[in-house]
């Protein structure tokens, strides 16, 4: 636990410290876009380790809190590629000094490209502020003629405080007052709604989905809920094997590829990309399923049940003529019924193939899986 006054003075031990173990290697350490191999992956874990537990340290100073329990971590640490360096030794600094972790789904490392930001957000579960900062490399690395760029005023840059728990920011929209979308460098949708939904309660089995798909919509919840109904009411077995054919695709897919642990690499996932014409020759019943999931029996024929999805938030949750908050309304309220996933999910069909069929004969050249769905 730090003291108002104790923090910032912490901090700075901890960027010292870091700076120390930065120019133990200096000879190795460049701001080129690629790696030296001379310095090895246990330095280079602590540099970043190190880093981590900084940026938390500076966080509670932001936030002014004397708890390090009460905080939601989220960052693109372990995605974004700095100079050449993996940066997912900061989870590790970012446990130490702050408590989260991802077992209790206090912290969550958000999948975003290799080329973006470090950045870090950490959400205070009381008030609702949120520290938001990214890593300045420039402060961090040697220039191009190898002379070490000390920091001029510190190894972090575009510090934010933001107020985000969602009731109190739709307390302001009734008054008007809608979110700057160019908050937190454009990040603030999906931090926004992450940490929203990990402060509601989110089962942490569900969190890796909100990892791949960087942002919670309802999108991501409707493949949630039709994993959870096959969970609930198809009682899959291990033994089973699963290939998931996507008819309608949407944000679902990302849920459910986590979820069922079934992917394309693994040749266990397919999806079709109607455009507009094909969607309007759709029969009325292929309209409805956007999802079939096959599993085997003991014998080893495909089955699989095909899913429609019936959205239920339309007219239970206020609109407040925002994307970002109509969609946190939305997820946060299909969060209270994450328990009752038949209500959202209609099994329209059950598609049996033959002996010796397997559904990825129906997504080769020239086939069409839409012939599968019995009108």
């Amino acid at each position: 636990m730090l003291g108002k006054k104790e923090a910032p003075k912490i901090i700075w031990l901890s960027i010292c410290s870091f700076l120390l173990i930065c120019l133990a290697w200096t000879p190795a350490l460049s701001g080129a876009a690629t790696k030296n191999q001379s310095i090895n992956k246990t330095s280079e874990y602590e540099i970043w380790q190190t880093l981590g537990r900084a940026a938390g340290e500076k966080a509670l100073s932001m936030l002014e809190s004397e708890s390090d329990s009460q905080l939601i971590v989220l960052t693109s640490a372990g995605s974004s590629i700095i100079s050449g360096f993996d940066t997912l030794g900061c989870l590790d600094g970012l446990s130490k000094s702050t408590g989260s972790t991802m077992g209790r789904a206090t912290l969550l490392p958000v999948t975003t490209r290799f080329d973006a930001p470090l950045w870090f957000a950490f959400f205070h579960r009381s008030t609702g502020q949120t520290a938001y900062f990214e890593l300045n490399p420039k402060q961090l690395f040697m220039d191009e003629t190898g002379q070490f760029m000390k920091p001029e005023k510190s190894l972090f840059t575009n510090d934010q405080l933001v107020g985000l728990m969602a009731e109190e920011l739709f307390e302001k929209a009734r008054q008007g007052e809608l979110p700057d979308m160019q908050a937190m460098s454009g990040n603030l949708f999906r931090i926004t709604t992450l940490a929203n939904a990990l402060h509601k309660g989110l089962p942490g089995r569900m969190a890796k989905a909100l990892s791949l798909h960087d942002h919670y919509c309802p999108g991501l919840t409707s493949g949630v809920l039709f994993a959870e109904y096959m969970r609930l009411h198809h009682h899959l077995d291990p033994s089973q094997e699963i290939f998931v054919l996507t008819t309608q695709p949407w944000c679902k897919e990302d849920a459910l590829i986590n979820l069922l642990a079934a992917t394309p690499g693994k040749k266990a996932y397919a999806t079709i990309y109607p455009d507009r014409q094909d969607e309007e020759q759709m029969s009325e019943t292929e309209k409805r399923i956007s999802t079939i999931v096959f599993t085997t029996n003991p014998h080893g024929l495909w089955r699989g049940a095909a899913l429609e999805f019936l959205w239920g938030h339309n007219q239970a949750v206020e609109s407040f003529d925002s994307p970002l908050l109509d969609r946190l309304a939305a997820v946060l309220w299909y969060l209270d019924h994450l328990d009752e996933p038949e209500r959202f999910v209609n099994l329209v069909q059950w598609i049996e193939l033959p002996q010796g069929s397997h559904p990825r004969d129906w997504m080769r050249p020239g086939k069409n899986p839409l012939q599968l769905i019995q009108q």
